[in-house]
């Protein structure tokens, strides 16, 4: 009955040119599916609302009184007791985690939200129930067991020392954990990553557990989030409850799959995806979860954030943890078949990075707290790491320096070591993180340059030393100690944020960059990736503070943005646009002359018959208008940092575009432009340190050598914005950027009208290959009144390019172009840069979600004032082995153009 048939369908048609290869075909037998039926009828309960989330979930909205927690045979008679007894004391919360002396975390925004909430809410009376789905349950090996977690019937390497429940077969931990006292509660902010899960059969979580009871039956409870296949049925990141009274034998499950907790919130909906998650170069984001016991009704209840009390599980389901929990443990957990074993399984804990405390980059709890007999939720008196493999998955827990102790944890198995890296394999179990060392340059004068290569430098000198830890895409450098008279630079050799000011010596700024400490009376090894150390002059130092002075204009308030930027309010008629002779008179124009007829727009790109880009939610916010927003009557101007220009080798170079770009685009010309849109994906690909990558709507005018150029979109650009952060901009230039031209407000020219978007602060949030697509809706457009070109940034007009600074497009454009740039000096050499375009992928159409750069809706504007699809279009791409481009305009419903690379590979050598 249940068996599998395996079908080799091979046909080849020479006058199509199709050849199918295998396809499998799985027979399910008749008891399963009675099976899923009844277990489907179980769970899914008659839903008085249902909504249909972006990401595809379908939320049924349950009488409170009907939800499954009741089918339970000890909670048939049970009374639901709506909210706790008690308001639970807690430390006063901010909206970010305080960063810390020495601890490098850095802020991360409190994610509160869920995506499913975008698209509707449930009445009161009811509870938002995700909807499982017969698929699910088919593909799961037991319908019976499916929910729960996999028990374990032995032990790994038993530890005297350690609770030998921390040491489960099939099930790694890399925890903090509490012990010694009652527990009533425990609370911590959690970073929300996506990490890789390789089988549908395992699964990732970071959560915050409490537990009591002998180590083959124990009782636990816990809460976080969960990349779980097996449960989910795709690899989102969601939010999670999970409890057991026997170690998951026989009882227990994930949120309401089986009768046991009882949920009283309409606003959060468990196993539904959290929503944004943190990226490695993007913002840090985190969940705050909170158990504790109603010391009334000692019911256990779970707080998503600071305010919303979901649900809780009732006293009767246990028989320990009715009173206390006598453990609590923080961090992440990997169940897998292929723990502990070779080859070890590539499932990721945290973010897939081993602990890094100065980045953040990282699974991490911070925050910790727990209720012992007192209401009050304190730091507890106790704590101690654990790991089960800790080459595969390690723990750092920081404790001095810092304002508050911070947890890390996670990891991954390194698969594949790069060229740029030099190996340090420890072949046992799993491969650990590549990890490298240098010997200090403490107390030296010499001066030392070096670029992606190896170098020894021998030194009589203190213990301390530079460590590099290489983590698979994501470096990070320390730098311990320095001398007073050499200005030291220390850059990743794959990326990273902006350099932060540590210590300023004699006038010199010492820009470093810490991370873990290291005693070199043990072996150091020696094969850095790119460390500088140069001089700084007195006369570049000079230049720097006349730049800044003509650069940043005073402010009438100062924001400061949660990724560290400042954003200036400036009053409008002192922005610094004014400063272009061709614009000492220039009268402002607040507002188009005349509304720009435009097509309709929808939040979400069409999905088409063949194209399957898929939908993406249209981004219409600025990380920095979470902290507060400009008075009318002045503009947000980005403030440009001194790092930045120190950076720069030459303070001209931070507003040039260079002439080394190679692009991949589609091209409309033959006619007169007066206007160009586009849907853009919002992506936040690889860039180099001296390299830049774009995706933008670009109008030009004149001839190849000479020409004049208007552009807005997404930008990666270390030079000009000290980060690799994924940016708006805009640029222009007359003269094919040789004398003219500059992003955003570094020069005069663009005049801004806007005070709700900073040109050159970060859009968010951005696509992830795990999660959801976004885009930003780009119009750059001539108003025919006065010749102003506008720009429009989804359905804001920022500001414009007045008609004085250009001879050809004061009139009109000649070409249109969408799709993506790469500067590089390595362009058209071997070895090629690494840098990307788009999101790194090769474009493939066929790829659901739009999985490489792409751009949609293009339209233009010729002699009408209407939007339409241009008459003739054309794809190019100028190395198209690194960075290539599709264009699709059949059995779709409106054109759409897929572009990007990663750059150097195997076919890009």
């Amino acid at each position: 009955m249940g068996f599998k048939l395996l079908l080799l369908f091979l046909f080849v048609a020479t006058f199509s040119g199709f050849t199918y290869g295998v396809v499998e075909v799985n027979l399910i037998s008749r008891q399963k599916l009675l099976e899923v039926e009844r277990k489907l009828n179980l769970l899914n309960k008659r839903a008085v609302k249902s909504i249909r989330s972006e990401d595809g979930d379908i939320i049924d909205c349950i009488d409170v009184h009907k939800q499954p927690a009741f089918d339970h045979p000890a909670l048939r008679n049970h009374t639901i007791q709506m909210t706790p007894s008690y308001n639970p004391q807690t430390e006063r919360t901010t909206t970010t985690m305080e960063t810390s002396t020495k601890g490098g975390g850095g802020s991360s925004v409190t994610v509160t939200s869920q995506l499913w909430q975008r698209s509707g809410s449930c009445p009161e009376g009811t509870i938002p129930i995700r909807r499982i789905r017969k698929k699910e349950l088919v593909k799961a090996s037991s319908v019976k067991e499916y929910g729960r977690k996999k028990p374990s019937q032995k032990f790994n390497h038993l530890d005297e020392d350690i609770d030998s429940y921390l040491q489960l077969e099939n099930h790694s931990l890399a925890i903090l954990l509490t012990e010694g006292y009652s527990y009533s509660g425990a609370k911590g902010d959690i970073k929300v990553w996506n990490p890789f899960v390789e089988t549908d059969d395992e699964y990732s979580t970071s959560r915050v557990s409490l537990k009591n009871g002998p180590y083959m039956s124990y009782e636990a409870i816990e809460s976080g989030w969960a990349v779980n296949p097996g449960v989910y049925g795709d690899r989102s990141t969601r939010l999670f409850v999970y409890w057991t009274t026997d170690s998951s034998k026989t009882t227990g499950c994930f949120d309401l799959t089986c009768p046991g907790f009882v949920q009283t919130s309409n606003e959060v909906a468990l196993g539904a995806a959290i929503y944004p998650i943190s990226t490695s170069t993007g913002l840090p984001y985190q969940i705050t979860t909170y158990i504790f016991q109603d010391p009334n009704t000692s019911n256990w209840w779970v707080q998503f954030g600071e305010k919303t009390n979901i649900g809780y599980w009732p006293p009767d389901l246990f028989a320990l943890l009715r009173y206390h929990a006598i453990t609590v443990q923080w961090g992440g957990e990997v169940c897998s078949s292929k723990t502990g074993i070779h080859p070890h399984t590539a499932t990721g804990m945290g973010s897939g990075n081993f602990p890094d405390y100065v980045f953040g980059n990282s699974g991490y709890v911070k925050r910790m707290r727990v209720r012992q007999t007192i209401l009050d939720l304190r730091f507890p008196e106790w704590v101690d790491t654990y790991t089960d493999e800790y080459k595969c998955y390690d723990a750092f827990y920081l404790g001095d320096y810092v304002e508050d102790p911070e947890f890390y944890y996670g990891g991954l198995v390194i698969r594949q070591a790069n060229d740029m890296v030099g190996k340090s394999m420890d072949k046992s179990g799993c491969d650990p993180a590549l990890r490298q060392e240098l010997t200090t340059l403490a107390n030296s004068s010499v001066g030392l340059k070096a670029s992606l290569s190896s170098f020894v430098l021998s030194l009589k000198l203190s213990l301390h030393c530079f460590v590099l830890a290489f983590y698979m895409m994501d470096p990070r450098v320390l730098f311990h100690r320095l001398e007073k008279n050499i200005f030291i630079l220390i850059v990743s050799s794959w990326g990273g944020g902006a350099f932060h000011v540590i210590k300023q010596y004699g006038g010199k700024e010492i820009h470093l960059r810490f991370m873990f400490p290291f005693d070199c009376r043990e072996s150091c090894g020696l094969t850095p990736g790119v460390v500088g150390v140069d001089s700084i002059s007195g006369h570049k130092l000079l230049e720097v503070e006349r730049k800044l002075d003509h650069l940043n204009k005073h402010a009438v308030k100062s924001i400061h943005s949660e990724d560290g930027d400042i954003i200036d309010c400036v009053d409008i008629y002192n922005q610094p646009a004014f400063d272009h002779p061709a614009l000492r008179n220039h009268t402002i124009q607040m507002t188009p002359s005349y509304h720009p007829t435009m097509e309709r727009t929808s939040t979400t790109m069409k999905a088409s018959t063949k194209g399957k880009g898929g939908s993406s939610l249209n981004v219409t916010s600025q990380l920095w208008q979470r902290s507060g927003s400009c008075p009318e009557g002045t503009i947000p101007i980005r403030r440009i940092q001194k790092q930045d220009l120190l950076k720069a080798n030459s303070l001209k170079e931070t507003t040039e575009v260079f002439l080394r770009v190679q692009v991949a685009i589609l091209i409309a010309q033959g006619f007169s432009y007066l206007g160009a849109q586009g849907d853009i994906k919002v992506d936040n690909p690889f860039v180099e340190s001296d390299d830049y990558s774009t995706s933008q709507v670009s109008l030009k005018n004149g001839n190849y050598m000479y020409y004049e150029a208007i552009e807005s979109g997404w930008a990666v650009n270390p030079r000009v914005y000290g980060d690799r952060t994924t940016r708006l901009f805009v640029y222009w230039t007359v003269d094919s950027s040789n004398t003219t031209g500059c992003f955003d407000l570094t020069c005069p020219g663009f005049v801004q009208t806007s005070n709700k978007v900073a040109l050159g602060a970060a859009i968010y949030p951005i696509s992830t290959s795990g999660g959801l697509p976004y885009q930003i809706t780009v119009y750059i457009y001539k108003d025919t009144n006065t010749s102003n070109w506008w720009v429009q940034y989804n359905g804001v007009n920022i500001g414009y390019w007045p008609q004085d600074l250009f001879g050809a497009l004061r009139y009109h454009a000649e070409s249109v172009e969408w799709g993506g740039e790469v500067y590089s000096s390595k362009i058209g050499t071997h070895p090629h840069t690494a840098t990307a375009m788009g999101n790194g992928q090769l474009p493939n159409w066929d790829d659901y979600g739009c999985r490489s750069g792409c751009v949609k809706r293009m339209r233009v504007r010729e002699n009408s004032l209407d939007l339409r699809f241009p008459e003739f279009v054309n794809a190019y791409a100028d190395e198209y082995r690194c960075y290539d481009v599709f264009y699709i305009e059949d059995y779709v419903e409106d054109p759409e153009f897929y572009y990007g690379g990663p750059g150097k590979s195997l076919w890009c050598p």
